[in-house]
């Protein structure tokens, strides 16, 4: 049974080493890994970015916390009082 799980691992290894890939896309990654390299490096994550990542978390976070927090300020008295 193990061998089954394993075949599909061996044909990607199989696939790689022996399947070229096409002239028109080894053209195209070698255009775009030198335009990357010309190309600033704020061109490509704009101006901001980091800080538009670290206020997106902290606004998410927030959000999950006022969820989590009414939910339990609804729900804790209701299953916390005996009846």
């Amino acid at each position: 049974m193990l061998w089954v799980g394993i075949l599909p691992a061996l044909l990607c290894l199989f696939i790689r080493t022996y399947v070229r890939e096409s002239e028109v896309w080894e053209e195209n990654n070698r255009k775009r890994l030198e335009q990357k390299l010309l190309a600033p490096p704020s061109a490509a994550a704009g101006r901001g970015a980091l800080a538009g990542t670290v206020i997106g978390w902290v606004v998410g976070a927030v959000a999950v916390a006022v969820t989590i927090f009414g939910a339990l300020k609804v729900a804790a008295p209701a299953v916390l009082t005996p009846s």
